[in-house]
Order: structure tokens, then sequence, then C-alpha cells
């Protein structure tokens, strides 16, 4: 049985969680932040009925009683556990059990960032959260279809997780469609457009400002470049390892950017140690607020419907008119598919590095150009 003085010597796990059993089907779980929660667990099917987090509000003694009184009750519909979890406590447990254990720094971010969308729904029992609930927040979030789609997809994956954790028995997105249609973007840039953009984000300056001309100048993703760290480059290259590229290849540009990069100030933390992120959020983690400074740039660029990954087309596109061959474009954007077939792209392990070079070359000279004249 459990005791007040082992559960607080209780180590936390290096990954995941790890549970400790009383009796009556309590146990108490250590996440691997160190968080302790009591959870009663019950039924043929062994549903686990979350009681509260350890020492407060919930003493060993308290979550002893709470479970007599359940039994004496027999009160074990799951309803009665689930009323006792907010949203907020709910994405809390789903960010440290699910996604932090699973995906990749850059994948967890955007979790948080997409679920902070529920944040008119965090203090409601995530029992009680109802379809139309989840709807409503959703239609609010943005007026963007893209982005009200993305908010659904983390969403409902958020309500699947809860569903299995067996504090709903239902997810509220259970059988729903996506907002909108699933559209291929088409949108290019013109480059009097592009030339504004550039403008507004040399005047919006660090830290987004710095980071939309870095994607322009190398057609990078902006989650590659919201996580560029100052290792990652030296005065020929900039160099993504695989754990930050979408398909988990290593990419190298040459670096033409090196008065942009030149002008970022290092950020030292409070350690005493400068923090290898080129643009570090509060909390030394890659580049977060991507909504305020996508705002911010639109107020000073004038220029409508566009996104962030508009600057990857209009560099493909730029590329294609100023003829630069395909496969060296492709190989900018570090795309794995495309102008070569299954064995070319076996045997052909060449770099390009120098083509690549002299493309980007090429297209500093056209951004130069149509920034002169706007």
């Amino acid at each position: 049985m459990l005791t007040d003085l082992g559960i607080r010597a209780l180590p936390a796990p290096e990954k995941g969680v790890k549970r400790y059993w009383d009796r009556d089907g309590l146990c108490v779980q250590v996440s691997q932040g160190g968080t302790k929660t009591f959870y009663y667990v019950h039924g043929a099917d062994r549903k686990f009925l979350k009681l509260g987090r350890y020492p407060k509000p919930l003493s060993l003694a308290a979550a002893r009683e709470m479970v007599g009184k359940i039994i004496a009750k027999r009160t074990l519909g799951i309803e009665d556990g689930a009323s006792r979890t907010t949203v907020k406590e709910a994405i809390d447990d789903f960010i440290a059990k699910h996604c932090e254990v699973k995906n990749k720094p850059r994948t967890v971010q955007d979790a948080k960032y997409l679920l902070a969308y529920l944040a008119p729904l965090a203090k409601r029992s995530v029992a009680a959260v109802s379809t139309s609930d989840v709807l409503e927040v959703i239609e609010k979030s943005s007026k963007s279809v893209s982005t009200r789609r993305h908010v659904f997809v983390a969403a409902r994956t958020f309500f699947r997780w809860v569903q299995r954790q067996r504090i709903i028995k239902a997810s509220p997105l259970q059988d729903i469609a996506p907002p909108g249609n699933a559209t291929t973007r088409d949108r290019v840039l013109t480059d009097q457009e592009m030339a504004r953009i550039y403008k507004a984000a040399v005047q919006l300056g660090h830290p987004f400002g710095f980071i939309c001309l870095i994607a322009i100048h190398t057609g990078m993703r902006r989650g590659e470049v919201g996580a560029l760290k100052w290792s990652y480059i030296t005065a020929e290259a900039i160099t993504l390892p695989p754990e930050l590229t979408k398909n988990k290849r290593k990419h190298v540009l040459p670096n033409l950017v090196s008065n942009e990069l030149g002008a970022i100030p290092k950020k030292t933390m409070p350690n005493g140690e400068v923090c290898d992120y080129l643009f570090p959020s509060s909390v030394w983690t890659p580049y977060s607020t991507w909504s305020d400074g996508k705002a911010a740039l639109d107020a000073l660029c004038g220029v409508e419907d566009f996104v962030i990954h508009d600057f990857r087309r209009y560099f493909s596109t730029t590329m294609a008119k100023l003829r630069v061959p395909i496969d060296v474009t492709e190989a900018l954007l570090n795309h794995v598919s495309g102008s070569r077939d299954q064995v070319q792209r076996t045997y052909d392990l060449y770099d390009r590095f120098p083509e690549k070079r002299e493309a980007l070359e090429r297209y500093e000279k056209h951004l130069a150009g149509i920034v002169a004249a706007e």
C-alpha cells in the first residue's frame, strides 16, 4: 500500500508515465514532469477515473475516502470522474503524456498553439463540452478556412485521446467533418506584392520581420526558420538536421543571407549561456507567436490573403521564371519527389551545392530589383 512518505519519494519516469497501486483500485500516476495524480480504476474494461493531483488538492487519505464513497454509492459511471477534469487539465495531460512523448518539439509546439484556441472552454468540464460548443469556438478562431481546419484537426486528435483515457464516453467531434473544403492553395504573390511584404518585414525587424526575410531569401518553411539555431550556420552554409525538416532529410543551403543573420541579436539565458535559437520564445523554445507577428506584418504591408508558406511558392515560381533547372529548385526546397524518378532519387546523390548557390545568386538579384522598383 501507498504511504504519504512513499508517494513524495516516487521518482519521475524518463518518459511517459508510471503508476503505483494502493488498494480498492486506487493508484497514483507519476508523469515525466514529476506531477502525481490519483486515479480510481474500475470495471472489467479498467476505466480510469481521475480523482485529483497529489498533494494538493488531494491527499492520500482524501483519495482513499473518495474511492470509498464511490464504491459505497456504486456510482461507477464514467461521467462522475470526467466531470472533475477541466478542458485545460485535459489539454495539459494530453501535451505531457501524448505529444511530448511521441512527437518532435516542433509538433508539440504546433499542438500547443492550435489547442490554445480552445481557451474559451478551458474552465469547463471536458465531459460537459458539447459538439456545438467546440464548433462555435473553431468557427470564431480565424477568418481563414485553413486555420479553422488546423484547429479542428488538433481538437479532434485531443478529444480522441481524452476518450481513449476513459475520461469521456465519446468525442464531441466524432463523425463531424472539418470546416470548409480541403483545397490546394494556388495563391502566387506578384512581384509588387512581394516587394511590399519585403519592405514591411524590414520595417518590422526582429524577430518576425527577420523570420520572413530569411524565409523569402531561402525558401525554407516557417517552422524551419522559427527553429533555426546558430549551431546550424556557417559562413558557407545553413544545414538543417533531419529532425527539423518535414521529410526528415538533412537539408544544406548555401548561406547568402549573412547580412540578415548578422543583424539578429543573440539572446542570453538566465543561466548566463547564449541561447542557440535565433528566435527564442520567452521560455527559450523555438519562436511561437506566429499570429501576433503575422498580424503586425499584415498591417504594415497591406497585402491581402497571403500566408507565410506562400513565400515558398513565390520562390519556386520565380526560380522557374529565372530558368533554374527544376532539379536544382527541388534541391533548394528539399523536395524528395518531383522531377526525378525513383531510380534517379536512389542513385543520384549529388548535392548540387554549386548549382544551388548560382540559383540563389540569380534570385538575390531578382529580389533586389523588385524591391528597388517598388
